[in-house]
């Protein structure tokens, strides 16, 4: 069942004013303030996890303006990605490009062509926890990479994701800063712990990983020439499961673990 929607915080909710300044939108922080305090309330770990768990967040569209809902239910309600870990490849004669755009909505991201479009990398651009792409010019390496930012920030923050990432970095950073003044045992917490896990070489182990799952050649996931020039490199890491990343997805819970790398556990961050 979906929470009502508070256009209020209740008394017991504090909004930083540093969250404010990003000129975010209220109502996406006072439904997340309101669920992090029911999160919270119980300081038992494990109480805590599955109280977590059991809180999913998703954008609905209400009389034209975009709200943050709350939604209680179990643990795999609204979660596709515990039916689409591994999803087939197409087959036939489908490009390279309509395959991974096909596979990340699959997945649950949402993609939309935009012609002339453009952000941190060529003819991609994040777009409220979404991507917008240049189906002429964009590369589905970069596609790949700016998914790969979307997909291991948690899905509470994830809508709040718009062109530069770092933006949204700091803010994450900024909330778990208040929480563990607040309750220093949520350092030990999953959304913690997927927050300092949302990097840049996460979102390029999470890139490999997928063009592998929708079987791309690993030229095409990861450029000759990209990461000043170090892209052999990374390839080499990734493929031996020693890349720093692959080390920040199984902290992050995403991966069972480097060896098993690059099968994924989930797709998306909860």
């Amino acid at each position: 069942m979906q929470a009502p929607f508070l256009s209020q915080p209740p008394s017991t909710t504090r909004l930083p004013q540093n969250l404010l300044e990003h000129g975010l939108r209220s109502e996406f922080i006072v439904v997340f303030r309101t669920c992090r305090l029911h999160c919270w309330k119980d300081t038992g770990r494990s109480k805590t996890i599955c109280a977590w768990r059991r809180l999913r967040k998703t954008v609905s569209q209400s009389d034209g303006n975009q709200r943050l809902l709350a939604l209680n239910g179990t643990p795999d309600d609204m979660d596709k990605t515990s039916a689409l870990r591994n999803v087939p490849a197409r087959s036939g004669a489908a490009s390279d490009l309509e395959r991974t755009v096909a596979w990340l909505r699959a997945i649950g991201l949402q993609l939309e062509e935009v012609a002339g479009t453009s952000g941190f990398l060529k003819a991609v651009r994040i777009h409220k926890g979404g991507l917008h792409y240049d189906p002429d010019r964009a590369h589905v390496a970069d596609i790949l990479h700016e998914a790969g930012h979307l997909a291991i920030i948690p899905v509470c923050f994830r809508p709040l994701a718009s062109d530069d990432i770092s933006k949204v970095q700091s803010l994450m950073i900024a909330e778990m800063v208040a929480l563990f003044a607040e309750d220093t045992t949520v350092i030990d917490s999953p959304l913690c712990r997927a927050v300092m896990q949302s990097g840049d070489p996460e979102a390029t182990a999470w890139a490999f990983a997928a063009g592998r799952a929708i079987g791309l050649d690993d030229k095409s996931i990861i450029k000759d020439g990209d990461y000043d020039g170090e892209s052999a490199s990374v390839r080499l890491g990734l493929l031996m499961g020693t890349y720093v990343g692959i080390n920040g997805l199984v902290a992050g819970g995403m991966c069972a673990g480097t060896r098993l790398y690059p099968a994924m556990i989930r797709w998306l961050q909860e």
